[in-house]
């Protein structure tokens, strides 16, 4: 992770690997953020074991913020704007 040695800092997006979390951990700058796509889920796995509301408003509102991610996943490789 040499190429975040001369970030200033803020939020770290990154799934759970322990490299990345090592770097949060090592730099006080950095603050992990952690991965919307593991937190859905665990909240999946929260509704799906208990039909808990609160688990369910969370997983519609991830739903409306991948929603576009969707509609791109979904277009062929010639009509993705990256």
């Amino acid at each position: 992770m040499a190429f975040l040695s001369e970030w200033t800092g803020g939020y770290l997006a990154t799934d759970n690997y322990d490299v990345c979390k090592s770097v949060a951990k090592e730099n006080d700058r950095i603050i992990n953020a952690g991965c919307w796509s593991h937190a859905r889920r665990r909240f999946a796995e929260l509704y799906k074991a208990s039909v808990d509301p609160r688990a369910e408003f969370v997983l519609e509102v991830l739903a409306r913020m991948f929603s576009p991610e969707e509609c791109i996943r979904l277009r062929s490789p010639e009509n993705k704007v990256r």
